[in-house]
């Protein structure tokens, strides 16, 4: 008997052993998978630049056997400094949030622990609070009219309010700094890659030079008008050819290196360190950094992928790749000094019109096409995480992937990133002069990485304060010798990037001051429902003129009373008919007792309420379906018969619509609250749904100052006078259009009956 009892345990463990053993190679065939993908989106910018560093680091028509060997062992330890250690060891290990990458990322965590980040938003990766839990508990404090969310909070790991609420500030602009430079780097990059791969026909057929700037565009375009195919798509088609780029980097690589295999003496710092004192400044440094442009992407990027597959990619295969290339394009040097003008093409094993010739020209020119493609990527990835947390314009996201959320497209950006980089690449017109202005935004970018995450390493991961200062010290100083490097391109073209820069950041910076500004004045204006409605005589429930039909009999039936702004109470009739008006969920949740300040005004003027009154939160989860019986969560309001708070989730990948079978669960939810005041309600005639939507009209707060321009002209009376003008100005007539595209689209109610679809449009004023 204990025998067969045995072997049963044993099958079953053999069971759970061989299942484990299934999920474990699943998960590595789909890192594996995640990481050749990656391949074609990520490392395509990072993977040209063997096309052009070394005669960017040394310009003249020849150069030394020691510049060479100095040079090349600039890039290789700043490549593995920066890239490796830095982004592929620290960064990636470290930074991504909630499986995002960029500054965005970083800083939501620290905001997250430091309970400093935007208000009125949840951030990526905070505990999930079960909806049903905050949807039935009783709010004793109000918090949503003080203005102080009631859901707990983690211990504060830093006790002085002011250092605080600085470094809030500090880390809230690098990180609007660091995504602007993001967007700098967005238009430049793609602009460049394309540019430089047309630039090459050009040198191969002459006659093609004048038609140079017009294929660029084209080809642009086209890039373009395929990202609604999303990331995976995109990737898997790109892919192969970054591959086979690599492998070919590689092999010529090893072909030129074994004509001087001394040359793996440039891997030692002292011919790093000694070119750089010969050179007497850091100005080749500038030149030097063009080897890691594209790191900074691979980090927004790690949304669309995960962290580990980037490190292993990174480490196991693109990194050895780009190394032997340069060392291989050094070893040629060694022999041919006078072949630096063009370095790379130069270095292709055999004559140069032979065959491998021609293949090598053409997989470059796909590569350097290619390689726009991680900052478009990066620019989906760090706005989407933007308008997670508020900081930017609520635009349509698509999602592309059901098992991998991060890959996603955003039509609005997709359009206006086109725009944007057509404009750059007409007005830059040539690849050189683009060129020119590369790079500062980068090395702007590497330190603004490293600000925040020796931030997160102290916060976050508890690291010794002394070596997250070692961290920032090491690493900030040299990255910040590439600023001062570059900074020299600002006259021949780095301004752009400059000026790209500041406008987003003050875009930025300018629309969440509006948002928080409006979020404060609707806790503000949110009335508490006591305050509107409340229990009067136990009296029957009466309808408006037509109906005869009555509720008499039902105990639960109560008249409701409303205070005018007089203070003298009225009765308030009951209507047979559902009125859904949606609203934002966080406060349903957050709120319980508390309602849009346009609900008062509706029962203020109109002073008829339906049979059942449902304020609606539409509410988007992070998993990509959500199954029919967990979409509904509702709730009695108060005790007030009639008067629900509802939470309606769908998935990221589920289409939002409000249709018939919906509404009837919403009804039959209801019932099973109250199974004899909604029977009563609903039962025999029909009921269309009403929908009502609020619309805010946002203006700007005037105060009126008497300035006397005689006696005050330089007075603070007139400059507080012009600034709250401008404030008006902006509110009205930037942020309140574009903010009305955030409400909560009309769109979503779908009836197959045409009766049903009665929509109501409530607006109201609000003075920030």
């Amino acid at each position: 008997m204990f025998s067969g009892m045995d072997q049963v345990e044993e099958s079953s463990l053999e069971t759970q052993a061989g299942r484990k053993k299934q999920s474990t190679k699943r998960k590595i065939l789909d890192v594996a998978f995640l990481g050749f993908t990656s391949l074609g989106a990520i490392y395509g910018d990072i993977g040209t630049s063997p096309l052009y560093v070394l005669n960017t680091v040394f310009p003249g028509d020849s150069v030394s056997s020691k510049d060479v060997l100095g040079g090349v062992s600039c890039i290789f330890w700043l490549f593995t400094l920066v890239v490796i250690i830095k982004y592929c060891l620290l960064v990636l290990s470290m930074g991504p949030n909630n499986g995002e990458g960029g500054q965005v990322a970083i800083y939501c965590k620290l905001s997250r622990v430091l309970k400093t980040g935007p208000t009125g938003v949840k951030l990526p990766g905070m505990k999930e609070y079960d909806d049903f839990q905050l949807l039935t508990r009783s709010e004793t404090m109000d918090s949503a009219v003080s203005g102080n969310s009631s859901i707990p909070e983690g211990p504060s790991l830093l006790s002085n309010r002011k250092f605080k609420k600085v470094f809030s500030f500090a880390t809230m602009c690098a990180c609007f700094l660091g995504c602007s430079l993001v967007m700098a780097d967005g238009l430049l990059t793609p602009t460049t890659s394309v540019l430089s791969a047309v630039d090459g026909i050009a040198v191969a057929v002459p006659s093609f030079s004048g038609k140079v700037m017009p294929v660029a565009v084209c080809i642009l375009l086209a890039l373009f008008f395929i990202q609604p195919f999303g990331s995976q798509f995109i990737s898997m088609a790109f892919s192969p050819i970054i591959t086979v780029w690599f492998v070919t980097l590689f092999v010529i690589g090893i072909i030129n290196i074994v004509r001087h295999p001394d040359i793996f003496r440039a891997l030692s710092p002292k011919y790093a360190i000694d070119f750089l004192k010969e050179q007497g400044d850091v100005n080749v440094l500038g030149s030097v950094m063009l080897s890691i442009t594209g790191c900074e992407a691979m980090f927004a990027d790690v949304g669309h992928f995960s962290p580990l597959s980037v490190q292993l990619t990174l480490g196991c295969f693109v990194y050895p790749c780009l190394m032997i290339a340069y060392l291989g394009q050094a070893s040629y040097l060694l022999d041919h000094p006078e072949g630096i003008s063009n370095v790379f093409f130069n270095s292709v094993p055999g004559p140069l019109s032979g065959g491998f010739y021609w293949y090598v020209f053409v997989l470059s020119t796909l590569a350097t096409v290619i390689a726009s493609q991680a900052l478009i990527l990066g620019c989906f990835s760090i706005l989407n995480q933007m308008i997670q947390i508020e900081c930017f314009p609520r635009l349509n996201v698509i999602h592309r992937s059901a098992k991998h959320v991060g890959q996603i497209f955003i039509p609005t950006v997709n359009f206006l990133l086109m725009i944007a980089v057509i404009f750059t690449c007409v007005g830059f017109k040539s690849s050189s002069r683009v060129t020119a202005a590369y790079g500062l935004g980068v090395s702007m970018d590497l330190f603004i990485t490293s600000f925040l995450l020796s931030a997160t390493m102290i916060i976050n991961f508890k690291v010794h304060f002394a070596f997250a200062l070692l961290y920032f010290l090491s690493f900030g100083a040299l990255e910040m010798c590439l600023i001062i490097a570059n900074m020299k391109k600002v006259p021949h073209g780095a301004w752009f990037t400059l000026m790209v820069t500041g406008t987003m950041f003050s875009f930025i910076s300018l629309w969440r001051w509006g948002v928080s500004s409006k979020h404060s004045k609707e806790r503000e204006r949110r009335v508490r429902l006591k305050d509107i409605l409340y229990r009067g005589r136990d009296l029957n429930l009466s309808f408006i003129p037509g109906n005869k039909e009555s509720l008499e009999g039902n105990s639960h039936s109560n008249s409701l009373l409303v205070r005018r702004q007089e203070g003298v109470p009225f009765e308030l009739s009951r209507y047979r008919g559902v009125t859904f008006m949606y609203t934002d969920p966080s406060l349903l949740l957050n709120s319980p007792n508390t309602v849009p300040e346009v609900f008062k005004e509706l029962v203020t003027n109109f002073p008829s309420l339906p049979s059942l009154f449902i304020f609606v939160g539409i509410k988007i989860a992070t998993v990509p379906h959500v199954n029919d019986d967990e979409r509904i969560l509702i709730q009695a309001m108060g005790d007030v018969n009639g008067l629900y708070r509802c939470i309606v989730r769908y998935g990221f990948m589920d289409k939002v619509k409000m249709n018939e079978t919906l509404v009837e669960t919403i009804l039959r939810r209801i019932e099973d609250l109250d199974p004899e005041y909604v029977q009563d309600v609903i039962q025999g005639g029909e009921w269309n749904p009403l929908n009502i939507f609020g619309r805010v009209h946002l203006s700007g707060e005037r105060k009126h100052y008497k300035v006397n321009f005689k006696n005050d002209i330089f007075s603070f009376t007139l400059f507080r006078f012009i600034g709250e003008s401008v404030r008006a100005l902006f509110i009205e007539k930037a942020f309140a259009p574009l903010y009305s595209i955030q409400s909560i689209p009309s769109s979503i109610v779908s009836y197959e009956n045409p009766n049903y679809e009665r929509i109501l449009y409530v607006g109201n004023e609000l003075k920030i």
